[in-house]
């Protein structure tokens, strides 16, 4: 019995961690829109890039943004700040 449970909790986690990721990309494709080279718009696109293991672009759209990227430990690229 308390084995379907950890699986049926195994799958609610999973769909809610679905609806999650298809939430968080309409908000990006409504702000990518909308405001097509704005620091925030940037600021995602470099995330997005660091997280896609494209170091070099990420760099260079933090600059564009106006934010100063932040290496920390194992190559790990953190926003730090906005100037």
């Amino acid at each position: 019995m308390r084995r379907c449970s950890y699986i049926w909790r195994g799958l609610r986690l999973y769909y809610l961690s679905q609806a999650h990721a298809r939430l968080a990309k309409q908000a990006f494709d409504a702000l990518a829109e909308r405001s097509t080279d704005s620091a925030r718009n940037r600021q995602m696109r470099g995330e997005s890039r660091a997280a896609a293991g494209n170091r070099d672009a990420a760099v260079k759209d933090f600059r564009v943004a106006g934010a100063v990227p932040g290496f920390c430990g194992e190559c790990t690229l953190r926003w730090v700040k906005f100037i």
